[in-house]
């Protein structure tokens, strides 16, 4: 398998993968509802036209996934770019139709074109480039477009491996911006706490006779200001945070509330445990009365070791076509990499575009990183799949 006869073709291959991304930007497959069938029907046309095999699998009517399997052989490679978008949001903020897949020089302006659908039509010129040479491969690339990443991925990439639809050795989750120059090896754990304050009902005209359960949480909240966490730092995360995001009390401005609620959202580190975080809040928490702290959602931090194969030819192939190494890097959000790792499978976040435009207006993608991004996956496919 010549690299070069591989990067050949997709170089006389752009004008394609420009009109293909186009047309993907102008189906609307905005989550809720997806309606990911929309980018599927493109999908399919364009494998099609080269005979490339593909499977559509789905869990709900409309929320459509394509999978594309390269190759045959033990050793699997797994990629995939999401079909959904967020909203456009405020049509007066962007500065051209979201929908309509606008270029200007070499990039291409609209909803989806970083985040996801520019990855994902990467991925498909990596197949398209690769089929001619899918006897040479000692293992099998699969390229996937799924549903509903948007929302968590319980139409998508959830419901493939739940399953049994996909598996893999590797897997490369395009989708964290970075301009490439940028591996994502460790992600903090999400953490939802429900806090509520329980308290005494009375008329808002005679408050001493109740026990207000909003000024309670006041309280509450100025403890968890004040707390700190217990933790090890690590090499790739930044610190924990507690950010309080939604405080919920009283019907009515006459009347003493006798509950309240809190959520507060906690991104930790590997070090930390979820219930040794809840418990030690809890036990801050403990001078004010008639207070209960629960677990409402959680997920966990997650790390691959970076000396991981996966992540050393990244590196190596991105600078043989950049001239530029991508550098590690740990995320305080989540991405599908946590499904994988969760699994026992190695998974990176590596992706084109850059990590300032995604659910915002004039959100943008530049074609050539997208084709550079095909030739680095090219190669990457190539050397673990040798």
């Amino acid at each position: 398998m010549s690299i070069e006869k591989i990067n050949k073709i997709l170089e006389e291959s752009r004008d394609e993968m420009v009109a293909l991304l186009k047309e993907l930007i102008q189906v609307d497959t905005t989550n809720l509802p997806g309606d990911e069938y929309l980018g599927v029907e493109i999908i399919q046309k364009f494998l099609e036209k080269y005979s490339i095999p593909y499977e559509i699998h789905s869990q709900q009517k409309g929320r459509e996934n394509i999978i594309i399997r390269i190759g045959e052989g033990d050793k699997k490679l797994f990629s995939a770019g999401h079909i959904d978008i967020v909203p456009v949001g405020d049509l007066e903020t962007w500065d051209h139709p979201p929908l309509e897949g606008h270029i200007e020089g070499t990039k291409m302006y609209g909803r989806g074109t970083t985040d996801n659908k520019g990855p994902l039509v990467a991925l498909l010129m990596t197949a398209k480039a690769l089929w001619p040479f899918r006897d040479e491969l000692n293992g099998t690339f699969i390229a996937a477009g799924v549903a509903d990443e948007e929302k968590g991925s319980v139409y998508g990439t959830e419901f493939l491996m739940e399953e049994g639809l996909i598996d893999a050795d590797w897997a490369i989750i395009p989708d964290i911006g970075g301009n490439m120059m940028a591996i994502d090896v460790a992600e903090k754990g999400v953490l939802d706490l429900e806090i509520l304050t329980k308290g005494i009902s009375a008329h808002g005209s005679t408050p001493d006779r109740g026990v207000n359960a909003i000024e309670k949480m006041a309280e509450v909240i100025e403890i968890l200001r004040k707390h700190t966490f217990s933790f090890n730092e690590h090499n790739f995360l930044s610190p924990p945070t507690m950010n309080i995001g939604v405080v919920n009390g009283g019907s009515a401005s006459n009347m003493v509330p006798d509950k309240c609620r809190l959520i507060v959202n906690v991104r930790y580190l590997p070090s930390q445990k979820a219930g040794d975080i809840k418990n030690d809040l809890a036990l801050a928490l403990a001078s004010v009365k008639d207070t209960e702290i629960s677990i409402i959602h959680n997920l966990n931090p997650t790390e691959v070791d970076p000396e991981n194969i996966l992540v050393g030819t990244i590196q190596e192939e991105t600078k043989r076509i950049t001239s530029k190494t991508p550098q590690l890097i740990g995320l305080g959000g989540a991405t599908v990499c946590k499904t994988f790792i969760g699994k026992g499978i190695p998974a990176v976040g590596w992706s084109p575009g850059p990590d300032d435009v995604a659910h915002i207006a004039n959100e943008y993608i530049d074609l050539d990183e997208i084709l550079d991004f095909s030739k680095i996956m090219a190669g990457v496919v190539k050397r673990l799949l040798k």
